[in-house]
């Protein structure tokens, strides 16, 4: 079964588009508003494959690899720590 890659981050990014709020975002931490516009660009280059075996570019090794890989991670203190990749651009 081939997958599309630009059907697979549709897919994404509409779950993701889902499960935002609806209502007025606030910060938990700090009670201020969020933005409206929360978007972010993840990738902006051509990808060859999001499948596993046929993967040959870096660009669709390091997305295949970042689906994998959590956003984030605890550090030795229990405390969070972004895992995104340094390719992440947000507008």
């Amino acid at each position: 079964m081939r997958v599309d890659f630009r059907t697979l981050a549709a897919a994404l990014v509409t779950g993701a588009v889902l499960a935002l709020p609806t209502a007025a975002a606030i910060h938990p931490v700090t009670g201020r508003s969020l933005a409206e516009d929360r978007a972010f660009t993840y990738r902006s280059e051509e990808v060859g494959s999001a499948d596993l075996q046929l993967a040959q570019d870096v660009a669709s090794t390091e997305i295949i690899s970042d689906l994998f890989e959590g956003l984030t991670n605890q550090d030795a203190d229990g405390n969070l720590e972004p895992r995104l990749r340094a390719g992440l651009r947000s507008r």
